[in-house]
């Protein structure tokens, strides 16, 4: 039922969720306590598969990698240290319910301290009273702290989801000043600041909740809502359905059929452009960059086998990105996201072989309705 390559992804992302518990000497005792097990297990039952070998192996490693990439050289260098950063704002300014109204993404490229200069390329996540929009060069004075991890066990780990996004280091701003603003050519910039300006239209024109939907909708920004709105989205489960990228991909592949012409290969060709640069505009959200691979190599897979495992395609894109960033596990919409499509792809046939003889059945009833009502009185 589950290929190798499910497995080994399935473990990899099982060594990246329990390093957080246990040091990575620890981590190495429990997966040896675990082969040694194995070694026995198969040698009683004289059944011994390499795979779950590999797989145990692969489980350490997952936590290895997640070890690797939990230094934090900026904050290290200046802990609490109170600097000045300058950089650009790189998101649009989201609700803040602390003591400072409004937190943005900024992209620092030099900090100061005691009048020493210091060239860095850190995502840093900045609180404010100030109302900035997207593209600003901005100059901030604040404390430089580590984003931390849960007070307690039922705490959400906000940290493990910012690392995910980049972000590492928070800086609350005392004083910020606004600079310029700053010019790229990245489409994600570009994309990003598109956004930014249609976020800013929808407030000129509405208020409230109804311009908070209208954002979540049209442009994912679910941060515009009050609590109050959001708590009942979040009991109703209506709040994950807005701006949705599998709603993203079908559209692509409708714009795709109109401009194919029934031309298959002019279809196929046409959908991965745009699903290419999907990924690449969105590049700042995993769901999206994810849908868009899926869709990508769907139809590779496709083209060279002449079908598509689904499962193992996505397993294998899932593996990637989390061998690029294990921070990803921690991210609750991204694992959201694969657990949803892997529910889909499994319960797709069945469901559909249950609810076959009920379609058959309406459409019966719906030809007879067609029938002249002389025939259907006979």
């Amino acid at each position: 039922m589950f290929s190798t390559i499910m497995i080994f992804t399935a473990s990899f992302i099982c060594g990246i969720l329990i390093s957080p518990y246990m040091s990575l000497t620890m981590l190495a005792i429990f997966m040896a306590i675990l082969l040694v097990f194995y070694s026995i297990i198969a040698l009683l039952t004289k059944k011994f598969t390499l795979t779950a070998v590999i797989a145990i192996i692969i489980c350490f490693l997952g936590g290895v990698r997640i070890y690797l990439g939990s230094g934090n050289k900026l904050y290290y260098t200046f802990p609490e240290k109170y600097v000045t950063v300058s950089g650009t704002v790189e998101s649009s300014a989201t609700k803040s319910y602390g003591e400072y109204k409004y937190r943005y993404i900024l992209r620092a490229d030099t900090l100061e301290y005691l009048d020493k200069k210091y060239k860095i390329n850190e995502k840093i996540l900045l609180k404010s009273d100030q109302n900035m929009n997207f593209g600003k060069y901005v100059c901030a004075r604040g404390f430089l702290s580590e984003i931390s991890g849960p007070k307690n066990e039922l705490e959400y780990d906000y940290s493990r989801y910012y690392k995910s996004l980049g972000i590492r280091n928070r800086l609350t701003a005392y004083e910020l000043t606004q600079l310029g603003e700053t010019k790229s050519y990245y489409p994600s910039f570009i994309i990003g600041k598109f956004k930014d300006n249609i976020k800013n239209k929808i407030f000129s024109v509405y208020s409230g909740d109804d311009a908070a939907l209208l954002c979540a909708v049209l442009l994912g920004d679910k941060s515009e809502f009050s609590s109050e709105y959001k708590t009942k989205l979040l009991q109703t489960g209506v709040l994950h359905t807005l701006y949705s990228p599998y709603a993203h991909i079908s559209l692509i592949f409708l714009i795709a059929s109109l401009f194919a012409f029934k031309d298959r290969q002019r279809y196929e060709t046409i959908a991965v452009i745009f699903c290419i640069l999907y990924a690449v505009c969105n590049s700042t959200s995993p769901n999206m960059v994810k849908s868009a691979y899926l869709a990508m190599l769907i139809i590779f897979s496709r083209k060279i086998y002449g079908f598509s495992d689904k499962l193992q395609v996505l397993s294998v894109i899932v593996f990637i990105m989390t061998l690029l960033d294990p921070n990803l596990c921690f991210n609750s919409g991204f694992m959201m996201s694969v657990i949803s499509t892997v529910v889909v792809f499994t319960s797709y046939k069945p469901v559909q072989q249950i609810l076959a003889p009920v379609f058959k059945k309406a459409r019966i009833r719906s030809l007879r309705i067609k029938q002249p009502i002389t025939r259907c009185l006979a």
